[in-house]
């Protein structure tokens, strides 16, 4: 093959995306929509584990599935659990505009108020919500970032 001839050609498919929804019995008034966004190798059934006593009781928790899948070791075997993550450094502009994409979809979903919205990243997402509030400001009130690192 001719190397002159050869051109990267893209295309977009839809992509299945999900999160968990805990919601409280009786919705407060004043209840905040916590966005919940997972480290490196976490699932959000952890990500909601570890954040949910963070947030508290009587709150909305949605926590996202990162949309890259990776193999990780549990209990001794190897590759026997699939674990999930949101970027590499291929191409690390796509994967922040699908971060995005995400949380937005999230609070239209719930339709929570702006004002009563916070991110809550772990890791690897830390960087990927400052992102977002930078580039979204009026969509949430705050982020807050646990061991996480600034973009």
């Amino acid at each position: 093959m001719n190397a002159d001839r050869r051109e990267t050609r893209t295309f977009s498919l839809p992509l299945r995306c999900s999160y968990l929804l805990q919601t409280p019995e009786e919705r407060r008034d004043d209840a905040v929509l916590a966005i919940l966004v997972h480290g490196h190798a976490m699932t959000p059934e952890q990500m909601l584990r570890l954040a949910g006593p963070l947030v508290g009781e009587g709150h909305i928790l949605a926590s996202l599935r990162g949309p890259y899948q990776l193999w990780v070791n549990q209990d001794g075997q190897a590759r026997s659990e699939v674990a999930f993550h949101w970027s590499t450094r291929y191409e690390p502009e796509h994967s922040q505009r699908l971060h995005h994409d995400m949380i937005r979809q999230v609070i239209a979903d719930v339709g929570a108020p702006a004002e009563r919205t916070v991110l809550v990243g772990f890791s690897q997402s830390v960087s990927l919500n400052y992102r977002f509030v930078c580039t979204h400001p009026e969509a949430v009130r705050g982020v807050i970032g646990i061991c996480g690192g600034i973009p």
